[in-house]
């Protein structure tokens, strides 16, 4: 049986199982792998700023969530996330504009 040539998509499927089962190492693995191949996957951006988030790796997930920021502007959840991300940096008056933005979105 051939391997099948590993796609952006099949990263992005497997790093959101693994995080789904809170193997978050090696779904930010498969989340950056599949950035790599297709840095215009927007959902892979949320799942991998989502993991550096919870695993403490506060200025790669501010990263994700900018591009997202930049990329899909009237997505108020990325303003949330952003939000999120600020308030636990102790930016709190930035976390107040991120959540005013998404309610304006």
């Amino acid at each position: 049986m051939e391997e099948e040539e590993a796609t952006a998509q099949f990263h992005l499927a497997r790093g959101r199982c693994y995080a789904c089962l809170s193997i978050l190492d090696e779904a930010l693995k498969d989340l950056s792998i599949a950035l790599e191949l297709d840095e215009n996957l927007l959902e892979a951006y949320i799942f991998r700023g989502k993991c550096a988030y919870l695993l403490g790796d506060n200025n790669l997930a501010f990263h994700d969530f900018q591009k997202l920021i930049i990329s899909d502007q009237k997505n108020p959840i990325v303003h949330i996330y952003a939000g999120n991300l600020l308030m636990t940096t102790g930016a709190y008056k930035d976390a107040i504009k991120a959540f005013d933005n998404a309610d304006t979105v």
